[in-house]
This record gives structure tokens, sequence and C-alpha cells, in this order.
């Protein structure tokens, strides 16, 4: 008998129902930790910047043009591997151990998509975004119009020698994702940072909140989640 996808689906551990975003810290000084604690008491992440194939050439723009492409980045790894994904040497993103985890159809609903990645052979492709992205900012500077092609540009990454973020399993959402309690499935944090920051966020709702370890196996993420979901039942 033949299977039903949604079996399948059931059975592929290498295949995520959640979305993760990870913080970092950034240029003004603040910690992936602080920025983790602003994005829960804001219920919100913004976008900042672009990270697409046509950043190269959208750094010589306006700023206007350049926010048209500022993207939220989350990827689609596993729970038990997103420690992964972390503090690798050599990169420019540097991301930590601290992050949100959201149900896909959260990220889906916000009209978030895969990254769409090109690699350096197919000229045919390339020439065709490049010819596309050229009549955006032509028409822009010519007559002050755009058309929506940053929907699809702010997807692009490119991929050649030396650069391939394939393993990333990377989903954007353009422009900032603004987010509700229910929506979040559990936060992400080194274990011995927890209560900290359950203290340091402003919302009634705090101490419902799912906490994660990236280091955690799949086997511990289910007891610690046991453990939660029978101390809920217990009242």
């Amino acid at each position: 008998m033949s299977k039903k996808i949604s079996d399948v689906l059931m059975q592929r551990n290498d295949i995520s129902d959640f979305l993760v975003h990870l913080t970092k810290e950034t240029e003004d000084g603040q910690s992936a930790k602080d920025n983790l604690i602003s994005i829960l008491n804001d219920m919100e992440i913004k976008a900042f910047n672009h990270h697409c194939y046509f950043s190269p050439r959208l750094h010589k723009e306006e700023q206007k043009i350049q926010n048209r492409f500022n993207v939220v980045c989350f990827t689609e790894t596993p729970l038990d591997k997103i420690h992964l994904l972390t503090d690798i040497s050599g990169r420019k993103v540097r991301l930590q151990p601290y992050g949100l985890v959201f149900p896909k159809i959260s990220i889906e609903e916000a009209k978030g998509n895969p990254a769409f990645y090109v690699y350096n052979e197919n000229q045919l492709l390339l020439d065709y975004l490049n010819t596309q992205y050229h009549s955006f900012i032509t028409a822009y500077k010519e007559d002050g119009e755009v058309n929506n092609f940053q929907t699809l540009g702010s997807l692009v990454n490119i991929v050649r020698k030396g650069h391939d973020f394939h393993w990333e399993r990377e989903w954007r959402v353009r422009k900032k994702f603004k987010f509700k309690i229910n929506e979040l499935f559990a936060i992400i944090a080194p274990e011995k940072e927890h209560n900290d920051i359950r203290n340091r966020v402003n919302l009634d709702d705090v101490e419902y909140f799912i906490f994660l370890d990236a280091t955690w196996s799949m086997q511990t993420i289910i007891e610690k989640l046991s453990i939660y979901m029978w101390n809920e039942l217990r009242g």
C-alpha cells in the first residue's frame, strides 16, 4: 500500500515543523541575549539588512531602495541540530545559541519563503535575474516607480565555489516579523540563562514560555517538554 505524504513526513527527522530565528551580537554593542530579550518585549523581529545576491549592488543605492530588500531570517534546521549553526569561524554573521522557535505555518502566513539558491553555472537564470534587477533600479531612478521585484530578489542567493549556504536551510520574511504569544513555540538560550531571561521579559505570560537549550539532544528536548506538560497538568 502506498504511503500518505503526511505519514512520510512524520518519519522524516531531517524535516522540521518549526523555524528558528537565531540572534547575534549587533554593532550597537547589544549581545545576542539582549537582542533576544528586546525581541520578546517588542513581540517583533526587525528587518535591518538584506542578505541576497543583489546586496553588493544594493549597498550603492539609497536606503529607501535597500529597505525594500531587508529580511528577517529563519532556519528550518531541526531543533536538536541548531547548535551546528552557531559560532562558526570565518563567518560574517556570527549567530549565537539564543533564538525563538515558531511553527512553520506562522512564517508561511507572514509570507515567508525558503531562500532561493542559484548556481553560478546557471548563467541564463542569472542573466534573467540581473535584467529584472536592472529594470527595477532604472524604473525607480527615472520615474520614481518600483515594481514588486524585491519579493523575489530578496530571496535569491548565489552558489559558487567557497560560497554555498544550502546547509543553513534558510527561510526569509521580507520586512519585519510581528508575532503573537500563541505563535511562539519556544525560546532558545543556554540553560543557565533561562531564569534570568524570564525575569527580564516584561510579559504576563512569560512563566508559561517553553525554554530550550541549543545543545540539548532530541531525547533531552522530549524529556524537558514532558516535564513541562506534566507540571502544567498538575496546575
